[in-house]
């Protein structure tokens, strides 16, 4: 054997070397992602969960049960709600974005979207805060209520 053949046996193991490393490096990288989908999905409902355990000792669900009857809220009582609700549209946009950019599954964002559009006060309070968010999620939460009219 001659060193030519030599050369190209060690460049075709070469090849094949590189090969199977990106094949490796791709494989993890698609793992890696996985892992972080589930993580942003595991804190999202961490989240939602934190979120509904404090609205228990709060003031938002006798809230609730007011704007439901139809009663009118005091100044205090809709700044209070008011900023509940801003929270729920924040994380609604912030859902919106991973959702927008393939981090968070459709049937984890449809679940999610669901529960902001049928939340109590939703479209009042929208109506009074959707200039406070970025043009896409407006027109996205616009949309979606449209089409959600109960």
């Amino acid at each position: 054997m001659n060193w030519e053949a030599l050369g190209a046996i060690g460049e075709i193991l070469g090849a094949v070397g590189v090969l199977a490393t990106l094949v490796y490096l791709s494989l993890q990288i698609r793992a890696n992602t996985e892992q972080t989908r589930l993580a942003i999905v595991e804190n999202i409902m961490a989240r939602e969960i934190e979120n509904r355990e404090r609205l228990v000792d709060s003031e938002v669900p006798l809230l609730s049960v007011a704007i439901e009857q139809g009663r009118e809220l005091t100044l205090e009582e809709s700044r209070k709600f008011g900023f509940y609700m801003q929270g729920l549209f924040q994380a609604w946009e912030a859902a919106f974005y991973m959702h927008e950019n393939h981090t968070l599954s459709d049937e984890i964002y449809e679940a999610i979207k669901f529960r902001r559009v049928h939340t109590i006060g939703t479209r009042e309070y929208w109506a009074m805060y959707r200039n406070g968010f970025t043009e896409s999620f407006r027109r996205h939460a616009d949309q979606v209520m449209a089409y959600n009219k109960d």
